[in-house]
C-alpha cells in the first residue's frame, strides 16, 4: 500500500544523512502524479535545508543531483542540526515524526522561537503542502504536519 521515499543530503564536511518518508505505491495509473508530488516535496525540502541534496528515490526510480563526495557549500550546514517534523494520520490519528537535516534557520518563526513558522504564506507553508500532499501514512491515508522544530542531534 506504500513506498519508500528517500533522500539524501550532504553537510559541510561532507557528511550524509537522509530523509525517509513513505507515500502511495507507484503503479501505471498514478505514476506520473506521484512522481510529480515527490520531485515537489524534494523540492520543499531542499527549501528549508542547507544541506546539499545529493540523490533522492520513490520505489525503484533514482534521481541524482549531485556527486556523492560533493559538500554543501554553507559552513551551517551541519547533520547534528535537524528539523523535526512532528505529523499524524488523519485517520486514527497516529503520531509520526521525521527529521530534515541542515535546517535553514533563517525559517524559525520570530513569534514562536524554536519553530518553523507553516503559516507564513512563503517556504514553510509550501513545505507543509508539499508534504501532506505526498507523505501518507502505512495504510495509504493522508497525514497532517502539526509542527516543524529545530533540534540538536548527536550523530
Amino acid at each position: 500500500m506504500s513506498s519508500d521515499f528517500y533522500m539524501k543530503i550532504n553537510d559541510y564536511t561532507p557528511e550524509p544523512s537522509g530523509v525517509s518518508l513513505t507515500g502511495l505505491d507507484l503503479n501505471a495509473a498514478n505514476f506520473d502524479a506521484q512522481i510529480t508530488l515527490a520531485q515537489d516535496l524534494v523540492t520543499a525540502i531542499n527549501n528549508i535545508s542547507i544541506g546539499l541534496a545529493i540523490r533522492w528515490h520513490v520505489q525503484h526510480n533514482t534521481q541524482i543531483n549531485a556527486d556523492e563526495s560533493a559538500a554543501a557549500t554553507n559552513a551551517f550546514a551541519q547533520r547534528e542540526a535537524k528539523w523535526l517534523v512532528r505529523y499524524h494520520g488523519n485517520v486514527g490519528g497516529k503520531k509520526y515524526r521525521c527529521e530534515i537535516p541542515c535546517p535553514d534557520l533563517d525559517l524559525l518563526d520570530a513569534n514562536n522561537k524554536g519553530y518553523m513558522d507553516l503559516d507564513d504564506a512563503g517556504v514553510g507553508a509550501a513545505f507543509k503542502s508539499a508534504f501532506e500532499a505526498y507523505v501518507k501514512d502505512e495504510f495509504g491515508n493522508g497525514v497532517t504536519v502539526d509542527s516543524v522544530q529545530h533540534v540538536g542531534r548527536n550523530v
